[in-house]
């Protein structure tokens, strides 16, 4: 856990609330970003913002729909700019974010899954530090100034919207550009120290509230390993809680090529001593096999 503080004083409460109650009358769609980022800055100013250390060796999950099966790794990876047309939860036009989540049962929520869809699911795992405010704060704050902010972040964090890119993320989108985007860049960490890589936020299409990150681009190059690609098709949908049957697997892939299997993966057995024992472990929605030494078995 840690914090990072702005240099420049607090506004004063009267002036955290007009400005807050201003950004909650806004009208998006017809407000330009930069002059939304200058009204979020305001509030900033002074704010100690938690954060926290993801370890090497966390796994993330990120998914897609597709008609047919990629042949590239870069077909799982964040988009290219250009391709980032419009606003999404933490990013404007043009900047793109490395999205994932904590868990498949998240994953499935914030990618709207349907019955006979088939979901392409991209196994990650972060190979060094990387440091990640969270979005909105755990930890509450000290003074009825940040108290505001902090509940309007939340809110702001919370607010559902349907739309894959939609003006009425522009101000959560300017809240996130202030933190890890055009202020503050992945080689202004120190540099024995984590990497900042980006924000944690709550999940707002998954009833647990589970955790998903975004990454900014080098992050995401830099401290990424890309470990399996499933493919599955989706059996049924109720209430988040997801049936799918899995077609294909990858774990072998040769620089940017997915090397398909053509058939689901398996677990392969080896060198266990005698009297040695197996767990198998379900997380409601996939295995995981444990050795004797309770090191995990890779799939392939």
């Amino acid at each position: 856990m840690a914090s990072y503080e702005r240099r420049e004083p607090m506004a004063s409460d009267d002036e955290i609330a007009a400005a807050i109650s201003e950004l909650n009358r806004l009208d998006c769609e017809h407000v330009e970003f930069d002059d939304i980022v200058e009204k979020v800055r305001f509030l900033f100013d002074g704010l100690a913002l938690e954060a926290n250390v993801i370890e090497p060796g966390t796994k993330l999950y990120r998914g897609r729909q597709m008609d047919s099966a990629p042949k590239h790794i870069r077909e799982l990876y964040y988009p290219p700019p250009e391709y980032v047309n419009g606003f999404q939860r933490c990013n404007r036009p043009g900047k793109p974010l490395f999205y994932a989540s904590g868990n498949m049962a998240t994953l499935l929520s914030e990618i709207k899954t349907k019955v006979g869809s088939t979901v392409y699911i991209s196994e990650w795992v972060t190979t060094a530090q990387l440091f990640c405010f969270y979005f909105p704060f755990r930890q509450p704050q000290k003074n009825i100034t940040g108290a505001r902010v902090q509940t309007f972040v939340e809110n702001r964090f919370s607010q559902p919207i349907h739309e894959t890119f939609s003006s009425q993320y522009k101000i959560t989108a300017a809240i996130s550009s202030l933190i890890v985007g055009e202020d503050i860049g992945f080689a202004d960490s120190a540099e024995n120290g984590p990497k900042l890589g980006g924000l944690i936020y709550p999940s707002v299409a998954h009833p647990a509230r589970s955790e998903n990150v975004a990454l900014v681009p080098q992050a995401a190059d830099n401290s990424l390993k890309l470990l399996s690609v499933t493919s599955f098709k989706i059996v049924s949908v109720e209430n988040h809680e997801y049936k799918f049957e899995e077609l294909d697997f990858c774990s072998n892939f040769s620089y940017d090529i997915i090397n398909w299997k053509g058939y689901p993966g398996s677990w392969q057995i080896k060198n266990l001593p005698a009297g040695g024992e197996i767990s198998a472990i379900f997380d409601g929605y996939t295995w995981q096999m444990i050795d004797h030494a309770g090191n995990a078995i890779p799939k392939t």
